[in-house]
């Protein structure tokens, strides 16, 4: 009994990194138990690569924050060296160790070993396992169609029957292909797809053959104006990682091992919440939605909290990524005030969809529900509306900022 969704991100990563530098040969992947002592016990995971190998020089800065190796054609891409620092936290914090040997030319093997609590444990059989919903969700959730795409069958298998446990119903595709072609065909009802209903949201895997997450949803965001949202499934969780889904147009995201209380709460927060507030706002004027949408908390602390345990504790990732969505929103209001300026609506929708995903991904309520109505005023043609609000959205924004800096100031002076 340990971390397990933490061993399997530093595991993915070293694997990633194996690969990126093994332009022929092979990856192994090894899991030893290296001492049992009644329920205890420490184990070793290590990885090896025939590929390009790394100098002793090279070594004692591998798990340095920001070091990357220069390999000419094969150089780290920019950021990656974050990586291993990061799995170096990670590694500590669960109480092992993680190292390298390797010799320039011949390949690497990057272990490390963790302490364990053995447990004796009866299969859980997800269909069984209980969800507490309200009866209103209950059936909102019965409604649900959704559109879960990965390429390997025991994660549709088990993601699938946690979802059709809830009651939502599941279409399944294996790549980003596929589920191209699934998508049209709900659009055109073609095959009477769910009796007419079209997906209320869509699980996208990242890597996956033929077509990836990154190349499917660019072709459905070229294709489709009117799109349900799309959530990345990942095993990776580093904050350039993150970044770049929320720089892709995904909404949210997932990090695999996905549980039930994950998809339980993207759900909500994508489908039933969404539903309540379109009943709730139907009809009113601009005006009295920007009285309802004051209302909303500015920043969702429970969100932040559930960042900060996904990365167990590390207010330092915490504060990366509270920095890297403030200077992607500063880049996106110059891009706003510059395609309001030159009245560039196709611009301006691109946008707003960035500025959703964005702030549902961090927290920002209200930001997130403004730019959620906007997006929605956009795909019905209430163009004018859409405007009307803007610059509305950008005045909360500057609003977030100063919050998310108390938020900032206080975690600093709680560790103080």
């Amino acid at each position: 009994l340990t971390d397990e969704k933490r061993i399997f991100q530093i595991t993915s990563n070293l694997v990633s990194n194996a690969v990126k530098f093994t332009s022929e040969g092979k990856v192994d992947i090894r899991l030893s138990l290296l001492e049992i002592k009644e329920n205890r016990g420490r184990i070793c995971i290590e990885v090896e690569d025939t590929g390009i190998g790394i100098t002793e020089d090279e070594k004692t800065l591998l798990f340095n924050e920001f070091s990357q190796l220069n390999k000419g054609t094969l150089e780290m891409q920019q950021g990656s060296g974050l990586g291993l620092s990061i799995c170096k936290k990670f590694v500590n914090l669960l109480g092992g160790q993680i190292d390298v040997e390797s010799k320039e030319g011949e390949g690497s093997v990057f272990w490390f070993d963790l302490p364990v609590v053995i447990e004796e444990q009866q299969p859980q059989d997800v269909q069984n396992e209980p969800v507490r919903l309200s009866r209103e969700e209950d059936e909102k959730f019965k409604k649900t169609s959704i559109l879960l795409v990965d390429d390997k069958v025991v994660n549709q298998k088990v993601i699938g029957l946690m979802l059709e446990s809830m009651g939502c119903q599941v279409k399944y595709a294996s790549n980003g292909q596929e589920a191209l072609k699934i998508f049209q065909e709900s659009q055109i009802n073609a095959f009477n797809i769910f009796g007419g209903i079209h997906f209320d949201i869509i699980f996208l895997d990242i890597r996956m053959p033929i077509l990836d997450g990154f190349q499917t949803i660019e072709q459905l965001r070229s294709n489709y104006s009117d799109l349900p949202p799309i959530v990345a499934l990942s095993a990776n969780s580093l904050p350039e990682e993150i970044a770049e889904y929320q720089e892709a147009g995904f909404e949210d995201y997932l990090i695999k091992p996905v549980t039930l209380e994950d998809l339980e709460r993207i759900i909500k927060k994508w489908v039933v919440q969404k539903q309540k507030m379109q009943d709730l706002r139907s009809g009113k004027s601009n005006n009295e939605l920007k009285e309802d949408f004051i209302k909303t908390p500015i920043v969702n602390k429970h969100t932040l909290d559930v960042i900060l345990n996904t990365i167990k504790g590390d207010q330092g990732i915490l504060f990366q990524l509270i920095d890297t969505f403030v200077e992607d929103m500063d880049r996106i209001h110059e891009k706003i005030q510059q395609a309001m300026a030159t009245d560039d609506v196709a611009s301006l929708q691109l946008l707003i969809l960035t500025t959703k995903g964005l702030s549902g991904n961090m927290g920002a309520s209200q930001l997130h529900e403004i730019s959620m109505y906007i997006d929605k005023c956009f795909r019905e043609e209430m163009t004018e509306k859409a405007l009307e609000m803007i610059p509305f959205l950008m005045e909360r924004y500057f609003i977030l900022k100063t919050e998310l800096s108390v938020y900032y100031s206080s975690l600093s002076l709680s560790n103080s």
